[in-house]
């Protein structure tokens, strides 16, 4: 099992709600994964995302106030230029 990183208040999100949708530089194949503080969880591609309006329907469940402050996360830690993968977490009971 691979162990997947976030920010403690995006980590706390995905204890509280079970769900999150997150955004990586890396395509993953592996969908059992650990979080940190949460536990097991299964983590599911969704797509390749190529502007911020290809994730507005996901910010409700993102951990982010808007569309906004979520891609400034996102480039704050993706190099440019790079493709963008969207991911659905959920813990596992």
């Amino acid at each position: 099992m691979s162990i997947m990183q976030f920010l403690p208040q995006l980590a706390l999100f995905l204890k509280i709600h079970g769900t999150i949708y997150t955004v990586r530089g890396f395509y993953y194949r592996v969908s059992g994964i650990e979080v940190e503080g949460v536990g097991n969880c299964k983590r599911k591609f969704i797509a390749v995302v190529y502007c911020t309006e290809d994730l507005e329907k996901y910010v409700p469940l993102s951990g982010f106030d808007s569309v906004k402050d979520w891609w400034l996360a996102i480039r704050n830690f993706t190099r440019s230029g790079g493709k963008l993968y969207l991911y659905k977490v959920t813990v596992v009971k």
